[in-house]
């Protein structure tokens, strides 16, 4: 039986790109970043990138969608489906048009909660029978927090995309800290790293 390839396409802000594994290719992966047209809202950069990108003519039903958008963290003894919707809206009150979907992180005793646009989320469900949708940073979480328990000290990590920088910290199998800042300018960057180091007393 042959399994289809899985896509992968990265939403952010002002920005697509698609993934699929290749063995022909030295890196094992393709990869096609699509330049989307300002000013237009990106389900409709994607309906168009449908007509145009090499990797979305790939026949497959599969597809993982990587939302680059605010996520808020929940502990996972606390998270109530029926209050989903409701916390996120409280913290992200501009958030509209969207669809509140949610992550169970297990390794991390966590549920990490963002938002997906309703016409991007019906773009993509129209072209993938099974479409999965990930907060951006749940990979880039999980590949640390294994990276967390080599060696014995405490670790702070620092994660930049898009202009901005993920700061996190680990405290065996949870978050005790998580924050997004703008990371335009090294100062900042600086500034914004050393709060965090002083306030976790690392």
């Amino acid at each position: 039986m042959n399994i289809q390839p899985r896509i992968t396409i990265r939403v952010s802000k002002g920005s697509l790109a698609f993934a699929m594994a290749d063995s022909r290719t030295e890196a094992k992966v393709a990869f096609e970043p699509y330049t989307a047209k300002s000013g237009v809202s990106m389900a409709a950069n994607l309906r168009d990138a449908f007509k145009t990108a090499n990797l979305l003519q790939v026949p497959t039903h599969r597809a993982l969608v990587l939302i680059d958008a605010p996520t808020l963290l929940i502990p996972i003894e606390e998270f109530q489906e029926a209050n989903a919707e409701t916390l996120y809206t409280h913290c992200y009150p501009t958030t509209e048009g969207a669809v509140i979907m949610s992550n169970v992180l297990p390794e991390m005793n966590a549920v990490a909660l963002f938002a997906v646009n309703k016409d991007l989320k019906m773009v993509v469900e129209d072209h993938y029978q099974e479409a999965k949708f990930s907060a951006l940073m749940r990979p880039v979480w999980s590949y640390l927090h294994h990276r967390h328990f080599i060696g014995n000290r405490r670790k702070l990590f620092a994660h930049f995309h898009d202009g901005r920088m993920e700061v996190f910290s680990f405290e065996r199998n949870r978050f005790i800290f998580a924050n997004s800042f703008d990371a335009k300018h090294t100062k900042d960057v600086v500034y914004f790293i050393l709060f965090v180091w002083k306030q976790l007393a690392l």
